[in-house]
């Protein structure tokens, strides 16, 4: 019985309270593995029982057993480069990578070489940005507009997620406890272009209404 309205009332809303724990869960191993993380911050729910994990396969298990081939295709596109996964940031380059202009590259360079950085948290507090995974622009890592997305989610209410949203999820899990990665490109672009990205993504939106 809820109390209070803390409970979850659906369950798609469980499957994703697991799935971000599993996912932080996740990440913090890996930052223990790379040496960022101290072994003492990796956290387990307070019912769990559970020592830490040993293998990369016993962390992630549980969403195997959630998503199936979701998973495994949301695993190919964050962690094996099976789909793009890119983030534009709208603004002036030296200002968002927070470096004198004079040691930042052209935006042409650094797209020919394909630059891939972490942006300070400051410069993504105040800038605009959305994702674009595969071929879908994701204005939030809660909503896609893939067909799949778009009937197992939307209209069926069946499912949390789908590969596209996962793999943004697996990469931005990754980012915030610091674990070095490439699989974030990104992109600074101009507020024309910027524009252009939500106007796509918008589209793609009213197509599966």
């Amino acid at each position: 019985m809820e109390k209070g309205g803390m409970l979850p009332r659906h369950v798609e809303d469980i499957t994703q309270l697991l799935t971000l724990q599993v996912l932080e869960i996740y990440s913090h191993y890996m930052a223990v593995q790379e040496g960022s993380s101290p072994p003492c911050s990796l956290k387990f729910s307070p019912l769990s029982k559970k020592v830490a994990p040993v293998s990369v396969e016993e962390v992630l298990a549980p969403l195997e057993l959630l998503y199936g081939k979701t998973f495994l295709s949301g695993v190919g596109i964050a962690l094996h480069g099976e789909e793009s996964v890119i983030r534009y940031v709208e603004g002036n380059i030296s200002a968002a990578y927070d470096v004198p202009s004079g040691n930042v590259q052209s935006a042409s360079d650094k797209e020919e070489e394909e630059c891939r950085c972490t942006l300070t948290s400051r410069s993504l507090s105040t800038a605009r940005y959305v994702y674009r995974v595969g071929e879908h622009i994701l204005l939030s890592p809660y909503y896609c507009p893939c067909s799949a997305y778009a009937y197992q989610s939307v209209r069926r209410k069946k499912v949390w997620c789908c590969k596209h949203i996962l793999a943004l999820r697996i990469c931005l899990a990754l980012e915030s406890a610091g674990v070095k990665q490439h699989n974030i490109l990104i992109q600074i672009v101009d507020t024309k272009i910027f524009d252009d990205l939500l106007a796509e993504a918008m589209s793609e939106k009213e197509d599966f209404k």
